[in-house]
């Protein structure tokens, strides 16, 4: 189905007996993704340009192409099957199914495809448990938000998953997805030159981003490990079997000369919901059941639930707690994870939860984190759990060791882990299959922990200024004392792992959460890029090769600030000029030497200290904002001449008046090298935290969180091509920067080549 850039006159409405997934966003490394930049953008990406980012941000995700049979008897081979049932006989044996294929007009146009391509898949499916249903003219009405209004042209649907089919397209229920194209469109991958494999070609790019537009949108509303789609062009099909490292790619056959296509539906219509990349250990209770009342109830008391949502879904969760996997081993850094397999699995516990109050899912690839507010029965507790595909790598610790070590090292204002470890270790299917497919790849293993402390909110939702200082001090002790008493580095400050939690009494504090892309500085450094893009350092958006240091985490600290001082605190800049320094200062990014760069609207707006001269207020806030500004610049002004500095700490050091000491203390050399050198701790920071906040200068009139409103569509940004750049090089141009050493490290290093 052809994508579009307007809304439908009349947009089917959101089924309301949904297993679904509302979508929001959160952080990356490596490059700019949606998500890990759109909760942050204040400039939306127009919907034209959906496609193409897609596309863009998955190069070097592609491999194969492999054999069609190959791909059928790896991934919907005997193992696959339900138990029980042996290989189903081919439908191809049947004249009728043969004939139905061949009668499918592939010189037409791509309207007179669909009706003969369900009447022949249909013949091969079990028709008893499953649905072939041509959708071609309908909307998906589980749409991801600012995703294209858009619909795969053919859905399989599980009968007993998707009972209500009212609506053709639901993301929430889907199975297998299969696009139609005619022979006329450029095919996205080449399968004649393995060098080439992933075409640049403009209809190309446009239908590979397509096709991932519509496996974003089944991941993120569902609970799958992998999922399958077929693309048809014309008289040829390919399969394409996606997961969180990326997409496996059959090559092209002729579905009306070979049996391939009639035996997939077969096989994938007979084979496990595991196998066809269903989460079992998610379970969806049916909504007139006494376990889903109760768990409804208890959520609903808690305000999980909206009172008025008589409707919401009701998951089981079933997390395995694996002590193992909670300890910090470091005698036990060299081991390689992909044998944690054979250990034996951990018992599970069981938790209910409704839809997630945040969900990452806007990319195929990386940690696809989930977080819910869930109901523990057993205890009758309250707590959070976070899904997510961790990297599988012995250089990145699971979130819970590190948690586990933190806490042992007295670390303060981080979460508390009450249980963690992977998705049942003993199934394959909860760990990334296409990394062994090209081991340039990041592995991904499936993983679940809970946590203590129920936040309400990130920094943003602070109830004044002096409340925003307070969470950004005690988040900045958080780091501080992780870097000190572990050795430990964040490298993923940002607004979204900034948040506020409540106790019983109402005392409010700041917790510093996802510590899972952290390193302990005992191991070497490499080259490499983590955050989210709004807050990294411009030191690391704009290196071709840099090592992540505690100085990046904290100029980080000071773009958070930033960015929530623009945007929710009172100053002088009107909306037009606001949306401006928004846009130029932490949305920047072009292509710059075969890889995404940026900063220099950071740098820019450092040098020129915008952000001290944008009037907010009180002084005390407006005093730290510039403090911070200044020191943080200063890091992008040349060091001073060691002699020159050893030679004014002489004088001052032999100094016997105050006066001349402090005039030898004003020098622009000593006053530079003191800003630089706040920069090598956190304590500066926190000590001036401090000092705003026992001042006086707090008024009332100016306290008082506020949100500014923004023009809309001012800029046309996110990776919107430019005019001058075709979009073979704008491919080929993220394509190189995946091939470089800084941005697509070994396995071993595995920075979530997401």
């Amino acid at each position: 189905m052809a994508d579009s850039d307007h809304p439908s006159p009349v947009t089917p409405p959101q089924s309301t007996n949904v297993a679904a997934v509302a979508a929001t966003v959160n952080s990356t490394p490596l490059s700019r993704k949606f998500a890990g930049s759109n909760q942050f953008n204040t400039d939306p990406v127009p919907r034209t340009h959906r496609f193409f980012d897609f596309a863009t941000e998955m190069a070097g995700k592609f491999v194969g192409p492999i054999d069609a049979k190959t791909f059928l008897d790896k991934f919907l081979g005997k193992d696959a099957l339900r138990q029980g049932t042996g290989m189903p006989s081919s439908p191809w044996r049947k004249e009728d199914v043969r004939k139905a294929f061949q009668a499918v007009p592939v010189d037409q146009t791509e309207a007179v495809m669909y009706e003969p391509l369900e009447e022949a898949i249909t013949k091969c499916i079990d028709s008893s448990r499953f649905t072939y249903v041509d959708a071609h003219a309908t909307l998906d009405v589980d749409k991801l938000d600012n995703a294209p209004d858009s619909s795969p042209d053919g859905i399989l649907y599980d009968n007993e998953r998707c009972v209500d089919r009212t609506a053709k397209s639901q993301s929430s229920y889907s199975d297998s997805l299969l696009e139609v194209k005619t022979h006329k469109v450029n095919s996205p991958f080449n399968d004649s030159d393995p060098a080439a494999f992933v075409d640049v070609q403009q209809d190309g790019v446009k239908l590979r981003g397509q096709l991932i537009s519509y496996a974003v949108a089944q991941f993120a509303h569902q609970f799958r490990t992998h999922l399958f789609m077929v693309l048809v062009r014309g008289k040829t099909a390919r399969f394409i079997r996606w997961d969180h490292a990326g997409a496996i790619l059959s090559k092209e056959f002729e579905y009306a000369k070979k049996p391939y296509l009639a035996d997939f539906y077969s096989r994938y219509t007979h084979a496990t919901p595991a196998a066809r990349g269903i989460d079992n250990t998610v379970e969806i209770i049916p909504f007139d059941t006494d376990e889903a009342a109760r768990a409804r109830s208890a959520l609903q008391d808690k305000g999980f639930i909206p009172k008025t949502a008589k409707t919401a879904p009701i998951f089981k969760f079933h997390i395995w707690d694996d002590l193992n996997n909670s300890k910090w081993d470091d005698d036990n850094e060299d081991e390689d994870e992909e044998d944690e397999e054979t250990q034996e699995s951990p018992l599970s516990k069981v938790y209910y939860g409704s839809t997630p109050f945040f969900n990452a899912i806007h990319s195929i690839t990386g940690r696809a984190t989930r977080v819910f507010k869930v109901w523990e029965p057993e205890s009758d507790t309250f707590v959070l759990l976070k899904d997510s595909w961790r990297v599988n790598s012995t250089s990145i610790k699971p979130e819970g060791k590190v948690y586990t070590r933190l806490h042992a090292k007295r670390v303060r204002n981080i979460p508390t882990c009450l249980g963690t470890g992977d998705v049942n270790p003993s199934s394959s299917f909860h760990r990334t299959l296409t990394q062994l497919y090209d081991d340039s790849l990041c592995s991904h293993i499936h993983y679940r922990f809970i946590l203590k402390e129920i936040c309400f909110g990130n920094i943003t939702n602070f109830k004044d200024t002096k409340e925003l200082i307070t969470v950004l001090r005690d988040t900045l002790i958080a780091h501080d004392h992780a870097l000190r008493n572990s050795s430990i580095l964040h490298r993923d400050v940002s607004i979204g792992n900034i948040l506020i939690f409540e106790d019983d009494s109402g005392k409010r504090k700041g917790l510093l959460n996802d510590w899972e892309l952290c390193k302990t500085l005992r191991t070497p450094l490499e080259a490499e890029r983590t955050g989210t893009w709004q807050f990294i350092s411009t030191a690391l958006l704009q290196a071709m090769v840099g090592c992540h240091e505690p100085r990046d985490d904290f100029e980080s600290f000071f773009h958070v600030l930033g960015w929530t001082a623009l945007k929710f605190t009172k100053h002088g800049l009107g909306d037009g000029s606001l949306h401006h320094l928004l846009h130029n200062t932490y949305n920047e990014a072009f292509f710059d030497g075969g890889r995404i760069s940026g900063g220099l609207g950071k740098r820019g707006t450092m040098a020129s200290r915008r952000l001290s001269r944008a009037g907010f207020v009180p002084s005390a806030f407006c005093d730290i904002i510039v403090d911070f500004e200044d020191t943080c610049a200063s890091r992008y002004v040349p060091t001073p001449d060691p002699d020159d500095v050893r030679e004014l700490s002489r004088h001052i050091e032999n100094a016997t008046v105050e006066e001349v000491k402090l005039l030898l203390m004003g020098n622009s050399i000593w006053m530079l090298h003191t800003k630089q050198g706040r920069l090598n701790s956190a304590a500066w920071m926190i000590e001036r935290c401090d000092q705003a906040l026992e001042s006086s200068d707090w008024p009332e009139d100016a306290l008082l969180r506020l949100e500014h409103s923004l023009p809309k569509n001012l800029y046309a940004t996110g990776f919107k091509r430019p005019n001058h750049v075709s979009a073979q090089e704008l491919e080929q141009t993220s394509r190189n920067e995946g091939s470089r050493p800084y941005s697509k490290p070994k396995r071993s290093r595995t920075t979530r080549k997401s």
